[in-house]
């Protein structure tokens, strides 16, 4: 509202005043048309006290509701046009006295179901509003026996093509829409036009089309569904995937780990062989060394020792085999080394000998060849 616009307060002084009435319970019209010099309404008050009003002007205010009004049982016209009403809301209790409804001129985009139950109504105004859905429209004002004046003009669907027509097939009974009046004419052409042939026609095409409309979504429904579990499983196999990969990186990592380990063994294993020989090499040295030296020391002795250290590295590059192996020839060796360690020492017994009969020997060779002569002499006393 313009803020030059002053504010009018629906007092009972103010009813009285403007209604000129001695009394408001026995008023019957109330003029309450808006204006710069009088105000306009903002709501509508006080109005417990009308209970005999039948007619109702309130055009040219700032209304937004008409809820109020069903406090009015005997209301028969009422002309709220000018203001700014977006809905019907609290007419409905009006559906059986209202003969006269003028709504020009607001913000009404639709219309409610229950319009249709006004069969009292003769005078409909719908002018300047929001109204573009012609169906619903038609819908509505189908069950109006008695509308004879309709105003449609400056609503979208008044520009639509046979708008007129339309509305004239749907009622009937109509004499005037807008300025213009029905006649014969148009009754006919509308009868020609959307006759009940072709309603039906029509109705059956949409109950075909809403079937399938139906089906479309059943299926695109059902599709939905098994799209959902294709992602299901994709997802699910997605997921075992990345679990194998996980896996399989894990087994790599171990068997890397476990290569590693391998190539570290292997390694200790050849430096291992490396040092043995080695050790046998220069221990079956010394040994022998010893051994020409009389130090105790037997081939027998150091023979033991160079299989214990083939054995020990057989074992360490292959355990079972080796150990078996192993074990075998120290049974079958037993007995052999007993006789060779017997031998041996018969051998070394010998040699000691020999080495303590040695020096004695050799005095006896030494004092025979100093004796010579003296041996000579005597040999022939001995052979006489």
């Amino acid at each position: 509202m313009p803020p030059n616009n002053r504010v009018c307060y629906m007092t009972e002084a103010t009813l009285m005043r403007r209604s000129g009435a001695e009394s408001l319970q026995t008023l019957e019209a109330l003029e309450l048309r808006g204006s710069e010099r009088a105000g306009r309404i903002l709501r509508l008050e006080g109005l417990d006290t009308l209970r005999a009003l039948r007619s109702l002007d309130v055009a040219s205010n700032a209304l937004t509701s008409l809820t109020p009004l069903a406090q009015l049982p005997m209301l028969t016209t009422l002309d709220a046009s000018g203001n700014q009403l977006a809905s019907l809301e609290g007419l409905q209790h009006l559906c059986g006295t209202l003969r006269d409804l003028d709504l020009t001129a607001n913000a009404i985009a639709q219309l409610p179901g229950w319009l249709g139950g006004m069969r009292r109504l003769e005078w409909l105004g719908l002018a300047h509003n929001r109204l573009a859905e012609l169906s619903e429209f038609g819908a509505c004002l189908r069950p109006l026996p008695q509308l004879a004046r309709l105003g449609i003009a400056g609503n979208p669907l008044a520009a639509l093509p046979q708008a007129r027509l339309f509305v004239v097939n749907c009622c009937r009974g109509l004499h005037q829409i807008d300025e213009r009046p029905v006649g014969i004419e148009d009754v006919r052409e509308a009868a020609a036009r959307f006759d009940a042939t072709r309603a039906d026609e029509l109705a059956a095409e949409i109950a075909s089309c809403r079937s399938e409309l139906a089906e479309a979504r059943a299926h695109a429904s059902a599709e939905t569904r098994a799209k959902e579990k294709a992602e299901q499983r994709a997802n699910a196999e997605a997921s075992g995937r990345q679990r194998a990969v996980k896996h399989a990186a894990e087994l790599e990592g171990r068997l890397a780990a476990s290569d590693r380990r391998l190539e570290a063994t292997i390694a200790e294993l050849r430096e291992a062989r490396g040092l043995l020989a080695h050790v046998r090499q220069h221990g079956y040295q010394k040994l022998m060394a010893q051994a020409e030296q009389g130090a105790g020391f037997s081939a027998v002795a150091v023979a033991r020792e160079e299989d214990v250290l083939d054995t020990t590295l057989r074992i360490a590059i292959h355990p079972a085999d080796a150990l078996e192996h192993a074990l075998d020839e120290h049974a079958a060796r037993g007995a052999h080394d007993g006789a060779l360690e017997q031998t041996w020492g018969t051998g070394t017994a010998r040699k000691a000998e020999n080495e303590a009969d040695g020096p004695a020997s050799g005095e006896a060779a030494h004092d025979g060849a100093h004796d010579g002569p003296a041996s000579g002499e005597a040999a022939p006393r001995r052979s006489s």
